[in-house]
């Protein structure tokens, strides 16, 4: 503990900090111009976060060491992407259809982080696996020289969205109480 009762700051909770009001102009400039590879990854972040908060949501108020144990130390039980996304899908978080999506992000998100080849949002297999995304990317502003990819731009507007509509699913559960599943779109048949 610092002198003053706070907790030092660490890598550890820097990762885990949320986005300030003064934050959101320099991350939406990242995830907009910044390489494909920082873009996947600070796009499956917003979503694991949000993802963290929707699941917190459904548990018992838990103090910081409790919530540290669970998610945020090196051998957490939910420290781990995919394990949010089971554990979200097991508490009725939401739908199949969702859940496939949230899991889209973090294969894309994986190839990004884990490969040493320079790779792109163009490369053949990462495309196929944009084709399955919602086609979203219509929510996202773009102007006469737009150099987002069609798949970029799908890829972080099903970031955004599934963010938002997590978030809006543990705002409900934390303040009325409302026993409901987060849903992106209907799913297409």
């Amino acid at each position: 503990m610092s002198s003053k009762g706070r907790q030092k700051e660490t890598l550890r909770s820097l990762s885990r900090q949320s986005l300030h009001d003064d934050d959101i102009e320099s991350y939406h400039s990242e995830l907009l111009n910044a390489s494909d590879r920082a873009c996947a990854l600070v796009g499956a972040a917003t979503v694991e976060h949000a993802l963290s908060i929707a699941i917190i949501a459904n548990f018992v108020e838990l103090d910081e060491e409790r919530e540290n144990q669970l998610f945020w130390n090196p051998t957490s039980p939910l420290g781990s992407l995919s394990s949010k996304i089971q554990m979200a899908f097991a508490l009725g978080v939401y739908d199949g259809y969702f859940s496939t999506m949230v899991s889209s992000v973090k294969d894309i998100r994986n190839v990004f982080a884990h490969a040493l080849r320079p790779i792109n949002f163009q490369h053949p297999l990462v495309k196929t696996a944009c084709d399955k995304l919602p086609r979203t990317e219509h929510v996202l502003k773009s102007g006469a020289a737009d150099p987002l990819t069609t798949e970029r731009r799908r890829y972080i507007a099903t970031c955004i969205q599934l963010a938002n509509v997590l978030k809006d699913y543990a705002e409900k559960r934390r303040v009325h109480g409302v026993k409901t599943r987060a849903y992106l779109i209907k799913q297409p048949r």
